[in-house]
């Protein structure tokens, strides 16, 4: 994440990372950016959601058509 921040010179505070496991959400706290943790119902079968919430994601959406929505919070 701070590679690609600093290939497209913009700070990773700026950035919002849309992931679907664990490690995806990690990665955007490690790096100062937003996290969105995108988990459909079908997910359930790999990853468990109340799992997932104890890592604290910003934003848990379970459909990528919800983007639109968070990038409209201030």
């Amino acid at each position: 994440m701070i590679k690609a921040c600093k290939v497209f010179q913009v700070e990773p505070e700026n950035c919002l990372v849309v992931g679907d496991s664990g490690s995806d959400i990690k990665m955007a706290k490690a790096a100062g950016s937003k996290s969105v943790l995108l988990h459909p119902p079908t997910y359930d079968l790999f990853y468990n959601l109340e799992d997932l919430k104890k890592i604290s994601p910003d934003f848990i959406i379970g459909d990528v058509k919800e983007i639109g929505k968070i990038l409209t919070v201030k």
